[in-house]
């Protein structure tokens, strides 16, 4: 996973294994992955403890499989070379086969690359040619990441069933960089009662993704915005540079309806906010 080096300093070693326990207890949907490499030289980007780059290993045996990080995890499950996503082509190996981008490039996206340049599309961008360069014609990027919910500017409400955690939502508010102006996604809340509030859908749906992750990763996790992108947004950014998409698929993770359903309600049902993209570089 991808931290900015302010955040890196207020993460002890205690709650990285939380974190990286709970990563790891997810793999779950990150199975679909495996359906749609390529076999050969493969990159597993932001490899975190490196259980998805594990079970990539082990359904293809025959391929090289390395990560890439900027604080590799010292347990990880397979090779992990340090570097931040924009320095894959010094780091790896090239040309590649296949890269797997799962759950980065909102990461790219809220915290920049080493240049620290947080919240602007112009992350994405920069990455997405850096894998397109990386890549052997023919070659693959696999994305697993958020996608913005549908309808994301209409104003909604959410209901907290605990009234005290209003302070979860004013801390979250006080902590979240993007409820400050200045980037190119922002968040904003308003409370209308004791436990209920009022924002977009984008905004309320960005909260709920903090605050089921609990109050371990809630520090980390206020610094992330998680559905920056559109599905639109892929795709323009993907053939911008030369990919062509083979696969678009947007769902609901059931995890966060799991973790969600006995401490808050949406007015509206909860959107599909996760989403797996198959992109062939043709050009």
């Amino acid at each position: 996973m991808l931290v900015p080096m302010a955040t890196q300093q207020m993460l002890s070693g205690e709650l990285d294994d939380v974190y990286y326990s709970r990563m790891a207890s997810s793999l779950g949907d990150k199975v679909a992955i495996l359906d749609h490499i390529l076999p050969g030289n493969i990159v597993d980007v932001g490899s975190g403890g490196g259980e998805l780059g594990a079970a990539i290993a082990q359904a293809f045996p025959t391929s090289r499989v390395v990560g890439i990080d900027p604080f590799p995890y010292p347990h990880s499950a397979i090779p992990v070379l340090e570097g931040y996503a924009d320095e894959l082509l010094s780091i790896v190996e090239t040309p590649v086969d296949t890269i797997v981008a799962s759950s980065i490039l909102h990461e790219v996206f809220s915290y920049g690359n080493r240049d620290a340049l947080r919240g602007s599309m112009r992350n994405i961008d920069l990455t997405l040619r850096v894998f397109h360069q990386a890549l052997a014609p023919g070659g693959r990027l696999i994305i697993r990441d958020g996608v913005t919910p549908d309808n994301p500017e209409s104003l909604a409400t959410m209901t907290l069933l605990n009234p005290e955690d209003d302070a979860w939502v004013e801390r979250y508010l006080a902590e979240c960089p993007f409820a400050q102006p200045g980037y190119d996604r922002t968040v904003a809340l308003v409370r209308r009662a004791p436990g209920v509030w009022e924002g977009t859908i984008h905004s309320l749906t960005e909260f709920a993704f903090t605050y089921t992750w609990g109050a371990e990763s809630f520090a980390r996790e206020s610094q992330e915005f998680y559905t920056a992108m559109s599905e639109d947004d892929y795709v323009g950014f993907a053939h911008a540079v030369g990919f062509t998409v083979i696969h678009s698929q947007q769902y609901v993770q059931p995890g966060y309806i799991d973790h969600l359903h006995n401490r808050l309600t949406f007015s509206f049902p909860f959107p599909a906010t996760n989403a797996l993209y198959v992109l062939d570089k043709t050009r």
